[in-house]
């Protein structure tokens, strides 16, 4: 695929050396598939059992895929953003406000802003995070 446009790319099999230019363009595309299968290469047996990679990045938003092994927990934390979380793949319980909410493939949760919450994956799954932040002007 030839990009045209100087303000699309295509994420997969970009150069780390303009990663960082490609994560803001205006115009993104990303081949989940290929990015997923990079992900689950990249966790080591003896090693956390997750790892992330950052697919957009700018001020007000941020697009994240997880690869977690089952068994694994992400300890509880809170985003000051609003958060969906889209499970890809697997099967995941997250803990919001002491209740349990399961998650499978092809389900959304949304989360309201600083809501602590936990991620425990019941089996190998990747989960499409995304984060909206608001950007104050000063």
């Amino acid at each position: 695929m030839t990009n045209k446009d100087p303000e699309e790319s295509t994420m997969h099999g970009a150069s780390r050396t303009h990663l960082a230019e490609q994560l803001s363009r205006r115009v993104l595309t990303v081949n989940l598939d290929a990015e997923m299968a990079e992900l689950w290469k990249g966790i080591q047996p003896e090693g956390s059992g997750r790892a992330a990679k950052t697919l957009v990045k700018h001020p007000d938003l941020r697009v994240t895929l997880i690869a977690i092994r089952g068994g694994i927990q992400i300890t509880e934390h809170e985003v000051s953003g609003r958060v969906s979380i889209q499970c890809l793949k697997g099967k995941v319980t997250l803990h919001v406000q002491d209740k349990a909410l399961d998650l499978s493939a092809g389900q959304i949760l949304a989360l309201d802003r600083d809501m602590r919450h936990d991620v425990a994956a019941a089996e190998d799954s990747v989960l499409l995070v995304t984060v909206a932040q608001i950007v104050r002007e000063e």
